[in-house]
Parts: structure tokens; C-alpha cells; sequence
């Protein structure tokens, strides 16, 4: 089973596999999906996923298409779009997947401003129905609020040590999807 890469964050010691990541993220996306079985009493309106997925090796779709079609947020634009950034940048790049009401994906990485500025030249330089497209503070990033009171469950569906944090000297990138 495919293990998702949070062993850099020494803060973390529970590794989650990518079946179980997942079924994490499916969870707290349960009120978007007809075919989910989950519903509004089992989503989280404020998430991060535990853990963080390299481009190269694509494991971040299953992901994407748990959450499907929100919005304007496309999950299969999304992921053409990380494997074309992944094709074009020699940055060793993560993501984290999380819900802030909307989906948010932070890109952890070691020049933002490149891809922000779209270097190297790419046909698009960041996911056409994307609202926010920023490089921020690694303290900033995250759920605005890790408060149950976003959700209709009695605990968070991650425990908030758990969370995905970013490695020392890295940048991170926020996209967020209205």
C-alpha cells in the first residue's frame, strides 16, 4: 500500500496511506459528492489533509476527484495541471489537500515566486478557475479555524498534530477555489 509523505514533519507519528488519505479527504468533502457515502453530517468545513503527496508519482488524483466537481473548482483540471507543472519545474514539489469552506490545495515548494510568475513558461500559469492563486506565510497556512464547531461532528476528522505542516526553507503556495 502506498504510503503519502509525512515523515518529514517531525511533529507527526502516524503515516497515512494513500487509500486512507483519501478516504480522509472523501470524509470532509462528504456533503459534495451524490454517489459519496457521506453526507452533510460527516463533512468539515474547516480541514487539512495529514499528510503531503509528490507530483511525480500522480497519487494526488485519487484525492482530487474524491472532491470532485465543487464550484468552479474541476478536479481533473486541477490534476492536468499539477502534472504539467510537475513536467515543467525541476522543484521538488508537495501538496497538501484541505477544505477552507471551499477546496484549498498548498503547494510546498522552494521558489513560489517562479511558479507564481510562471517560470518555467507553462501554457497556464495557474488552474483557470482558481480564485487565489498566492504565495504565503508558512504560519498562515492551514484551516482558518481547527474548530469542531465547522463541522457536524463531535471531533475533527484529523487531530490537529496530525496536520500537514511544511518543511524548514520551504514556500508555500495557496490555491482556493470559491
Amino acid at each position: 500500500m502506498a504510503m503519502v509523505d509525512n515523515t518529514d514533519d517531525p511533529n507527526n507519528s502516524k503515516q497515512y496511506s494513500t487509500t486512507e488519505l483519501t478516504h480522509i479527504i472523501t470524509e470532509a468533502f462528504g456533503d459534495c459528492k451524490n454517489n459519496s457515502s457521506y453526507g452533510h453530517e460527516d463533512r468539515q468545513l474547516s480541514f487539512l489533509s495529514p499528510g503531503w503527496f509528490h507530483l511525480e508519482n500522480r497519487r494526488y488524483e485519487d484525492a482530487l476527484e474524491a472532491i470532485g466537481y465543487y464550484n468552479k473548482f474541476d478536479h481533473e483540471e486541477i490534476s492536468d495541471w499539477l502534472f504539467q507543472l510537475d513536467q515543467l519545474t525541476d522543484q521538488d514539489i508537495r501538496i497538501a489537500i484541505g477544505r477552507e469552506m471551499s477546496p484549498v490545495i498548498y503547494i510546498e515548494c522552494d521558489d513560489a515566486d517562479a511558479i507564481i510568475e510562471g517560470k518555467p513558461a507553462r501554457s497556464k500559469d495557474k488552474p483557470a478557475s482558481c480564485d487565489e492563486f498566492s504565495k504565503v506565510d508558512v504560519e498562515d497556512m492551514g484551516p482558518y479555524s481547527y474548530d469542531v464547531a465547522m463541522s457536524r461532528r463531535d471531533e475533527p476528522i484529523v487531530p490537529e498534530e496530525h496536520l500537514a505542516t511544511p518543511q524548514d526553507g520551504k514556500e508555500v503556495i495557496r490555491l482556493w477555489w470559491d
